[in-house]
């Protein structure tokens, strides 16, 4: 599928949207807890973006006198269309009854961005340090400053659309209702729409080169929009950022997180599997005595078994596990549904699953499917391991985030040694934990299996070994995937489950567990801490049996670190102290 230049670069700034969305400033605007202060400098520093828009056409308009009329008149056209934005800005100043002249200044992060896009409209290439186009070509200028227009406008109806539905419940002022139904609206859509339509429009006849140079001018305005929307909160939330709010010096920060179908897209089972048949494969002559002077080596089973007998065990393995699975699965069935929480109950049939999820480990021993393969081929199985996007990137910002004093660990049924080769860069700052592997025999060592209650046993170790060796207060993050993350996830500060299977939801459900998604969880966390009256108490623990889901890296990424890995360590410290204002 080919893609419209902006919807390129859309994409391409995702991480920088996601970190707009879980801003202080828009969390507490969605739970109708915005303080009125940070309100109307908020609307008053919109303001000063909107006039800096039709000054910047004004430029080209007037760089165009000589080039073609169509695109003069599709310049002016979003030009007029700011120019009626901005008188609705003044009528909404008006009927809410804000003080249009409490905040005349702009503030910083305001001039930076008026500054880039006059800038950019100018020609100006040591405004933004990039090897812009000059003044004499015309269009190129032009689609320079749609360039540095659009995110602005395209964030602004993404994120009112999401917020939306999020405030049905909220007890917010009137402004507030006006302020999302105007971004979120139809209209506001429509002529985003149009915007990124001329931007693709004068795009089209650019270089290769040339676009690649258009897409970073995207990108810093994206960049300048997250600083934007971080740079100011008079009543700071005590949710997001994590990175932010947790104290280092008095306390630490556990985070958990299974390997399989969080960090990867695939069952690193699978990975062996295909290891083990590409060995056997290789090993065209089957059963032949060793050569004069060679002894075999011991339990490798692949010289005696098959390609073919190899598949028929590793598909017999799976038709096993899914008929045991499916015999649990309706037992469940056959108990009342909870009316509430059913934490007891849930833990029953999590015992039950426990002792086929452990029984599961002995049958692939006994099969043999994993004897004679070797340590190299073990970290091969890694390096082809399909990562999601931002998983590696999310350890190693945590790591080298200051403001954190946490330990990260990742958690496998299978061998750390699979588990190091796939998790790449910070991996030997990470604590993995999983089974140890005999590459002799085949054998694997119970320590880490993947069962509820084995899951649950590491996850309480490594919050008491912390206390013994440390004594401090510690928060905890636990992201899973599947039903047997379920008593970890419940016992965490923060469960979020990753992805979108759908037997943890039928079995959590039936037993009375909610899942929300994170943003809206975020949200009605904030409501919950604002109707409390700010009560210290009010923290991200509970109500018990909630967790919530996410479906990508990037909201994990924006809730625990905020925008800090999108800045350099100054401008986060700035930032962070003018959230704490």
């Amino acid at each position: 599928m080919v893609y419209a230049f902006s919807q390129s670069c859309w994409a391409w700034c995702y991480e920088e949207a996601v970190c707009c969305l879980y801003s202080p400033l828009n969390v507490c605007l969605a739970s109708g807890d915005l303080h009125k202060r940070d309100f109307h400098h908020y609307i008053n520093q919109w303001g000063h973006f909107l006039i800096a828009f039709p000054q910047a056409y004004d430029i080209v308009l007037e760089s165009l006198e000589d080039q073609q009329e169509d695109v003069q008149a599709a310049i002016l056209e979003r030009r007029n269309f700011i120019t009626q934005e901005l008188q609705w800005h003044a009528s909404f100043i008006q009927e809410c009854d804000l003080d249009s002249t409490a905040e005349t200044t702009q503030h910083s992060v305001t001039v930076k961005y008026v500054n880039f896009l006059l800038a950019t409209a100018s020609g100006n290439q040591d405004m933004v340090h990039l090897e812009i186009p000059t003044p004499a070509e015309k269009l190129k200028i032009a689609a320079h400053v749609l360039s540095a227009i659009t995110p602005c406008v395209r964030v602004s109806a993404t994120l009112a659309k999401l917020i939306k539905p999020l405030t049905r419940r909220n007890k917010r002022p009137r402004r507030f209702n006006m302020w999302i139904d105007r971004y979120s609206s139809d209209e506001f859509e429509a002529l985003t729409v149009q915007t990124e339509g001329l931007l693709d429009w004068l795009s089209n006849s650019l270089t290769d080169e040339e676009r690649k140079v258009l897409g970073e001018v995207y990108h810093q305005a994206m960049k300048l929009e997250v600083e934007f929307f971080y740079s100011r909160l008079s009543v700071p939330t005590k949710l997001i950022p994590v990175s932010l709010l947790h104290n280092r010096e008095e306390e630490h920060l556990l985070l958990f997180s299974v390997f399989d179908f969080a960090c990867t897209a695939v069952d690193s089972l699978q990975g062996l599997e295909q290891m083990t048949l590409s060995s056997a494969k290789e090993k065209s002559i089957v059963g032949l005595p060793p050569r004069p002077g060679r002894r075999p080596r011991p339990g490798n089973t692949h010289l005696q078994m098959s390609r073919a007998d190899l598949q028929k065990a590793w598909d017999a393995i799976v038709v096993f596990d899914k008929r045991e699975m499916d015999k649990w699965l309706l037992k469940i069935l056959a108990i009342p549904i909870a009316v509430g929480f059913d934490y007891d109950g849930l833990c029953k049939v999590l015992e039950q699953l426990s002792v086929i999820r452990e029984n599961r480990i002995s049958r692939i021993i006994e099969t043999g499917v994993l004897k004679g393969l070797s340590l190299s081929r073990m970290q091969l199985a890694g390096t082809r391991m399909n990562l999601y996007y931002g998983c590696v990137n999310f350890f190693e910002k945590v790591f080298r985030n200051e403001a954190l004093n946490a330990s990260v660990h990742v958690i496998s049924c299978w061998c750390e040694d699979l588990m190091r080769s796939a998790l790449p860069g910070e991996s030997d700052k990470l604590n993995l934990n999983g089974n140890e592997f005999d590459y002799e025999t085949g054998e694997v060592t119970r320590r880490m299996v993947l069962s509820p209650s084995a899951k649950f046993s590491y996850f309480n170790d490594a919050i008491q070994k912390y206390e013994r060796e440390h004594g401090k207060p510690h928060a905890t993050v636990y992201i899973g995937y599947s039903v047997e993350d379920l008593l970890c996830l419940l016992n965490a500060d923060i469960g979020i489950v990753f992805g979108s299977d759908q037997c943890i939801r039928d079995v959590g459900g039936w037993f009375g567990v909610r899942f929300v998604p994170l943003f809206e969880g975020t949200v009605a966390k904030q409501r919950e801490f604002f109707e409390s009256g700010y009560s210290s108490d009010c923290e991200w623990k509970g109500p018990p049996g909630t967790l919530y889901t996410v479906s990508n890296w990037l909201d994990i990424h924006a809730l625990i670190l905020g925008c800090w890995s999108l800045m350099n360590p100054n401008l986060y410290l700035w930032v962070s102290l003018s959230l704490l204002e």
